[in-house]
């Protein structure tokens, strides 16, 4: 966690770390927070990020999320991760 005057300013999750598409992450914040970011084409705009592709890409990372929801759940054995996955799985890959 980074503080600064005795309030946290952001968390570092270093698990994924790595260079890559801005998307990635974009995505998976969107794929449990639908909308917390906003629209993806402003928000690349704002930032001045590369907007091509963007729901073809979008649709890779959340599929790509579905599939570690389902591994996670599979190894935790976790009825309500499966049970949401279930529920939620047709409007998180139709795009």
């Amino acid at each position: 966690m980074l503080v600064e005057n005795g309030k946290v300013t952001a968390v570092i999750d270093w698990a994924q770390i790595g260079y890559g598409d801005w998307m990635s992450d974009f995505s998976r914040l969107d794929f449990w927070a639908p909308g917390s970011y906003g629209d993806m084409r402003q928000f690349a705009a704002t930032f001045g990020l590369e907007a091509d592709n963007l729901a073809e890409r979008k649709a890779l990372y959340w599929s790509t999320n579905a599939l570690w929801t389902i591994e996670f759940a599979h190894k935790a054995n976790s009825k309500n991760v499966s049970k949401w996955l279930h529920d939620n799985i047709l409007q998180k890959l139709v795009v």
